[in-house]
């Protein structure tokens, strides 16, 4: 629903539309750009990395899903949905988010990698 949000509130639909157009590299440019702007919505006050490439990674260091959590696995599932709906949309229909580190695991930040 978060994501259904996102793209209905804050990423316009012709922006959508251009993304949907474009290669799947120049549409993950755009989207990481969009991230960029809309990362209080998923990071709260965390601060948020986007690197190109492939996978394309997103990093969280601050996570406040983490905040004061151990775990022994990884458990942003929030993010990962949010993140993983976003470009499967936008970028690619077979994108997929795997987060691989974690802040409650003891990790600096929680790493998302996205591959198509």
């Amino acid at each position: 629903r978060a994501a259904e949000q996102l793209l209905a509130r804050h990423i316009g639909r012709a922006r959508q539309q251009l993304m949907r157009r474009l290669p799947s590299a120049w549409a993950a440019a755009l989207l990481r750009a969009d991230l960029r702007r809309l990362a209080w919505t998923f990071a709260g006050d965390g601060e948020v990395g986007l690197f190109a490439g492939r996978p394309a990674v997103v990093t969280i260091r601050g996570n406040p899903l983490c905040k004061g959590v151990q775990a022994a696995e990884p458990g942003c599932d929030f993010v990962c949905a949010l993140l993983e709906r976003l470009f499967t949309v936008l970028v690619h229909p077979s994108c997929r988010v795997v987060e691989t580190a974690c802040e409650s695991c003891g990790a600096p930040e929680c790493r998302f990698e996205v591959r198509w």
